[in-house]
């Protein structure tokens, strides 16, 4: 548990495991604030309601289910903060952070990077990939 003060938020208190994160005021008891949950505007009310009674049942095939998947997971991209993202990234998913040590450890990223800059998205091949590194890495282990 982290302690943090933030002028416009007040004592914030973060609790992290390895599946969640909540950050609420600090409580003397650890609770969560239930008088601000009995707060909350009708309108929020029937917005969470509505979320969370989607199901994916409701939709007539795999098409429409991925529509609405893809709707809700750019919706979560706009409400999650920088540090939320960065969260997830790093401790949602910890293989994502390896890959990326490699490619620095490699040289690859930052010649990627320009590559990138120079000629914007393209395909690479696997061959073409090794010869930017700097050390040349075994090709069946960067298969995916």
């Amino acid at each position: 548990m982290i302690h943090v003060k933030l002028p416009e938020y007040g004592d914030i208190k973060v609790v992290a495991s390895r599946r969640a994160l909540l950050i609420c005021p600090k409580i003397a008891d650890g609770s969560i604030p239930v008088a601000k949950i009995a707060n909350m505007s009708a309108s929020f009310k029937s917005t969470i309601s509505t979320l969370e009674s989607i199901d994916p049942s409701q939709f007539r095939n795999d098409a429409e289910r991925f529509q609405a998947k893809e709707a809700l997971r750019k919706l979560l991209v706009r409400m999650e903060t920088p540090f939320e993202r960065i969260w997830a990234l790093s401790f949602e998913n910890p293989p994502l952070i390896a890959g990326l040590r490699i490619c620095v450890d490699l040289g690859l990223w930052e010649k990627w990077a320009t590559l990138h800059k120079e000629k914007g998205q393209a395909e690479l091949t696997l061959d073409q990939i090794t010869a930017m590194c700097d050390k040349k890495p075994q090709k069946n282990l960067l298969r995916m």
